[in-house]
């Protein structure tokens, strides 16, 4: 795996002359990716508020020193989910081995790259992982904790799931658009 500032395909081997075509279009994308980012924030926020009010006797107790570690804590947590996300995500790309073809962006906003060719169900199961993995780990460990560590792998639960908004738009628009018997490399896809 290799880690870069950005990460970009190498569409070396796709041009107007071969089988592949276009299929995603990033300025479309983008407006729909915003759109379904705004309402899983606020959902996000108003979910983090309803878990607040159940431990608010538990949180009143610790004061001030609440105030300046849990933004500390879920700063860190964030960027940790967000390169965790981007390698979960690569797994089923690359079949597990994330070989040389597999490329982290130390961009936050940037994705996850793999460059080589995907099948449709390898994209899906690409996108759905990271959201399974974050939900199964936090929702565990919010189970077999109690008082202050519960409420903040329920706040990390909330926040994982949110951070995959992204994913789950990518998910509902790879379903529509690519065929079952697709080949994708990055924005181009290739129906054998």
């Amino acid at each position: 795996m290799k880690i870069q500032k950005s990460a970009k395909y190498d569409y070396g081997g796709i041009s107007k002359n071969t089988e592949f075509e276009k299929w995603y279009d990033k300025d479309k994308m983008k407006k729909k990716i915003r759109t379904v980012n705004i309402y899983i924030r606020c959902g996000m926020v108003a979910a983090v508020m309803v878990v607040t009010r159940f431990f608010s006797e538990l949180l009143a107790g610790f004061g001030l020193n609440l105030l300046w570690i849990m933004p500390l804590i879920g700063a860190a947590a964030l960027v940790t989910m967000v390169y965790l996300r981007g390698i979960i995500r690569l797994i089923p790309l690359s079949k597990g081995r994330l070989d040389g073809k597999c490329i982290l962006p130390l961009k936050e906003t940037d994705w996850a790259v793999y460059n080589g060719e995907i099948t449709r169900t390898q994209a899906l199961a690409s996108l759905v992982l990271p959201l399974i993995v974050f939900a199964a780990v936090f929702s565990a460990a919010a189970i077999f904790t109690g008082g202050m560590v519960r409420y903040s792998f329920l706040c990390l639960l909330i926040t994982s799931c949110a951070s995959c908004a992204t994913d789950v738009a990518m998910l509902i628009h790879v379903a529509g658009n690519i065929e079952k018997n697709a080949v994708i490399y990055g924005e181009y896809k290739r129906v054998k």
